[in-house]
């Protein structure tokens, strides 16, 4: 995906592109864009699917909003390399798969443990 989503306020339309006026229902200054970083977590014995939303995507990448935002449109291939091999603690909720059969993660509460406390 493209590492964020971005709907209307006003109607709830799930958009495309960030624009500023929704094409669906043509509210202005309405529309919010929310990151989602899809990631692989593994603890050692087992690797599953997690998602980390907006908060929790910023800590993980360490930079602002605005930055990630930039970084997913112009560079996406380095930011998200940015991810790999990091180590974090999360505390999560699980929900089944899309393949109803695998379990994923909901990342609620992430922290980065720099490679010193790990």
């Amino acid at each position: 995906g493209k590492g964020y989503y971005v709907r209307c306020l006003a109607c709830n339309g799930k958009l495309q592109v960030r624009e500023t006026v929704c094409p669906l229902c043509k509210v202005e200054g309405k529309i919010e864009t929310r990151l989602l970083v899809p990631l692989l977590v593994d603890d050692g014995s087992h690797t599953m699917r997690a998602v980390a939303f907006e908060k929790e995507a910023i800590l993980l990448y360490g930079k602002s909003k605005e930055d990630v935002l930039h970084g997913l449109e112009n560079g996406k291939q380095a930011l998200n390399m940015e991810l790999v091999g990091k180590v974090v603690q999360i505390s999560a909720r699980t929900k089944t798969g899309m393949d109803r059969t695998s379990l994923e993660l909901i990342v609620q509460r992430a922290n980065v443990v720099s490679f010193q406390n790990a």
